[in-house]
């Protein structure tokens, strides 16, 4: 079935590991040993520094893009619930990546590309996401943690989502986003609890 290549092919783009290519090719070590072993910028950081860490989450937000708006585009399937199924499949493709075992990142700079790549359409999400990244900056600036900010923020994202008047598509998107993260945080919020989590 056609719909299924659209799928396939944002999975396959959100499972490209930039963070992990970026310190094997450039610092000829496995990011998955360094730090806290997760593949995204934040741990690019501890590797690589500011730069490099920028450089790896803007490629990681392009990956949303693309998937919610390039490659429904070029399979013609304009249907609001087929590109919010392409940006999911485009986030669980960065947690779980075949390219690394399915064993990827937490899909927070990813599910930021999908949002972006949806503002056109609905600009008011967009809106939602700009709140919550302002509150993952205070955070973070505040107490230093990117994971506590990320669930914090990805929680909050959601419950604007189901307060403002969006289609039940991006409450549902907003809704299995905001889980994939806390799950893929997990082992962080263990570690926020008993303060042994890194701080950047």
């Amino acid at each position: 079935m056609p719909w299924i290549i659209g799928v396939l092919l944002s999975y396959c783009l959100g499972a490209i590991p930039f963070g992990y290519l970026a310190v094997r090719l450039i610092g000829r070590k496995d990011i998955r040993s360094i730090g806290s072993g997760n593949i995204g910028a934040t741990n690019v950081y501890r590797v690589l520094g500011l730069h490099w860490a920028v450089i790896v989450f803007i490629l990681d937000c392009l990956k949303g893009i693309l998937a919610v708006s390039v490659i429904p585009f070029l399979l013609q399937r304009p249907e609001t619930s087929y590109i919010l199924v392409c940006g999911l499949a485009s986030v669980l493709g960065h947690m779980f990546t075949f390219f690394l075992r399915f064993k990827g990142g937490k899909g927070v700079a990813v599910a930021v590309g999908v949002v972006i790549g949806l503002g056109l359409s609905q600009p008011l999400f967009l809106l939602i996401l700009c709140v919550s990244l302002m509150v993952w900056f205070i955070l973070f600036r505040v107490f230093r943690y990117v994971s506590l900010a990320s669930v914090v923020a990805a929680a909050l994202f959601f419950v604007l989502s189901i307060l403002f008047p969006l289609d039940r598509e991006y409450k549902i998107f907003a809704f299995l986003v905001m889980a994939g993260i806390i799950v893929r945080h997990r082992q962080n919020i263990q570690r926020l609890i008993q303060k042994k989590e890194l701080k950047c």
